[in-house]
């Protein structure tokens, strides 16, 4: 029931997250500046954004990458997205970044429709 992210990662981590629930927040999980992400056997639902994997400061050269295993996402809208920090959409410095994250969903089911923004989205069953 954050007003803003769940859990942030960034500044070139790599978090595994196991058997978490994320629910009722602005952003679920948001990924960024080069960090990696695994998330397994969680539940992701009801959050404004899912998942945000994005590139917020240039001296890391590349976005966040996620990857979701074994999971549940639901929601009415699932919002994803890979293109720039959610709400930050104008600004000239995510215009001016590299926005090369990925998110990837594996063995996941998603219950709802799915709005992605921006490119590398992969859903494999």
């Amino acid at each position: 029931n954050s007003n803003d992210k769940a859990i942030s990662v960034g500044v070139n981590s790599e978090v595994e997250i196991f058997k978490s629930e994320f629910e009722n927040n602005n952003i679920g999980i948001a990924v960024k500046d080069a960090s990696r992400t695994i998330i397994k056997n969680s539940i992701i639902k009801d959050n404004k954004v899912q998942i945000a994997a994005y590139a917020k400061n240039w001296q890391y050269g590349k976005g966040g990458n996620v990857d979701i295993i074994n999971s549940t996402i639901s929601s009415k809208q699932n919002n994803f997205t890979t293109e720039s920090e959610p709400g930050e959409e104008n600004s000239k410095l995510n215009k001016d970044l590299v926005q090369n994250s990925q998110i990837k969903v594996f063995n996941t089911k998603i219950d709802g429709v799915v709005n992605i923004k921006g490119k590398n989205f992969f859903k494999e069953n």
